[in-house]
């Protein structure tokens, strides 16, 4: 059955991943022109060398010639369809050789024609009429921004419309799963007022926007002339948002608080080299950050693998991050470096995804399962303790564990902690300082207190626990 199931979900993937054209095959070369000294007249007797398989240049960004020899396998007078599906490639302008001479084809900025057009705006796509020439060279020249990915599809437009239709639904599929997971756990967040929840949301909003660059979308919802770049900003954010709620889902600051000074250390490194890529617009520092967001990653999986002792709930996000790391990595290598072919898809990139949101999905609500169960266990022993005349023994705070006629709620155990360390006098900085949480937790838990205590201040709350003590 699980053999099926597999062969079933690789078939499915296989149209998605793959490419080849029934009429086309090209091969591509490429030449860096970064002073601009090449030009129409010097181009075609220039020296190009072959493009690597990966169909990725990594941070050498810049000018570029690419020069893309195209074969026709079939007879064929129709349309050629030339897609570029990478979201980081400024105007791309096309010529055609004429004998010893380049024409002028179409570019990705110009005005819609009826022989030559632009006719895709989430990638620079050309429709471009095929003569009777058994070989066509086609020459392209664009920049690069950032990294020098370039991957280049020919298709006929029966080839094109088949893959323009499975990949639009299948990103429309998992961008209405991703929307599903979102609403669920923000409904999950206001019915339980988990911030474990939210947590999760905004590391889902980051992440997933990331996905939409390179899925090109973001070209389309994002308006044009941006000054800064905003997928670098979203690339810190996935970091930043990744460590809050893994600190909060594993209760790091409590099971492993020294981590909490590394995390910040690797939140440091990366805003520092994204401040010195968007001052220098030196890619390299880039690609530095991204290493340092990757590496977060995999080093708070490696923490949460090495603590799985103490955390019940650890091995779901072993499990769930093992996948995404993997993946990730990979992204990594093959875009930004250029090592491996990623085949310009995101398809293995989005599975991984959906799978890490099922995961977490199921594994937050496990957690607060198993921490409601360690708060009853508590309460059971309390119970017992004073069944056998035992109270003096017993924290008399656990009292408020349980219905009273002291508060309007039960307490949680972490509040308690908080209200004993209140009744000691502390401060907040104190208070966050003993417990190994942050000062905005200590501030959200006093809150809570004081509204199941029906107190507005500490003097409140000092007398009337001078009450409850008496009593």
């Amino acid at each position: 059955m699980c053999k099926y199931l597999l062969c079933c979900f690789l078939s499915f993937l296989l149209p998605f991943s793959s490419f080849s054209s029934a009429i086309f095959t090209f091969q591509m070369e490429f030449l860096r022109d970064d002073t601009d000294t090449v030009s129409l007249n010097t181009i075609l007797h220039s020296d190009f060398q072959d493009m690597p398989s990966s169909e990725s240049l990594g941070v050498e960004n810049g000018q570029y010639w690419f020069r893309v020899t195209v074969k026709k396998i079939k007879e064929t007078n129709s349309l050629m369809i030339l897609q570029i599906p990478t979201h980081n490639v400024n105007n791309v302008i096309v010529y055609k050789r004429v004998g010893d001479s380049l024409v002028y084809v179409t570019e990705s900025n110009a005005v819609l024609t009826d022989t030559e057009t632009v006719i895709d705006s989430r990638f620079p796509t050309f429709s471009i009429k095929v003569k009777n020439e058994a070989e066509t060279q086609y020459y392209l020249k664009t920049y690069f921004d950032k990294e020098a990915n370039f991957p280049i599809r020919l298709y006929s437009p029966a080839e094109f419309y088949r893959s323009t239709v499975n990949h639009q639904t299948f990103t429309g599929c998992y961008y209405g799963f991703l929307l599903a997971i979102i609403i669920c756990n923000l409904f999950f967040y206001v019915k339980l007022r988990e911030y474990v929840y939210l947590y999760y949301v905004l590391f889902l909003c980051s992440y997933s926007m990331a996905i939409l660059y390179h899925d090109g979308l973001m070209n389309v919802l994002l308006p044009a002339g941006i000054p800064f770049d905003v997928e670098a900003i979203v690339h810190w954010l996935t970091e930043v948002s990744m460590f809050i709620f893994s600190f909060k889902f594993l209760d790091l600051n409590t099971h492993a608080p020294r981590f909490k000074k590394y995390a910040i250390i690797l939140v440091l490194c990366m805003t520092i080299a994204e401040i010195f890529y968007f001052t220098t617009s030196n890619t390299t520092f880039y690609l530095i950050a991204d290493v340092i967001a990757m590496s977060s990653f995999l080093i708070t999986w490696g923490v949460s693998f090495f603590a799985m002792r103490k955390i019940k709930f650890a091995q779901f996000y072993i499990i769930g991050y093992f996948i995404l790391i993997a993946f990730g990595f990979h992204y990594l290598f093959s875009y930004d470096f250029g090592f491996l072919a990623n085949n310009a898809q995101t398809i293995f990139l989005k599975v991984a995804s959906a799978i890490d949101m099922l995961i977490f999905t199921y594994a937050i609500s496990y957690r607060l399962d198993i921490l409601n169960r360690e708060q009853e266990r508590l309460i059971l022993e309390l119970r017992k303790l004073l069944a056998v005349n035992n109270s003096k023994k017993v924290d008399p705070f656990y009292v408020l564990l349980e219905e009273n006629s002291w508060t309007t709620k039960v307490l949680t155990l972490q509040e308690i902690k908080v209200l004993k360390c209140i009744n000691e006098g502390m401060s907040n900085p104190q208070i966050a300082e003993k417990l190994f949480i942050s000062r905005n937790t200590v501030k959200f838990h006093v809150r809570n207190i004081y509204q199941k205590l029906e107190v507005r201040n500490r003097k409140e709350v000092n007398e009337k626990l001078a009450e409850f003590q008496q009593g």
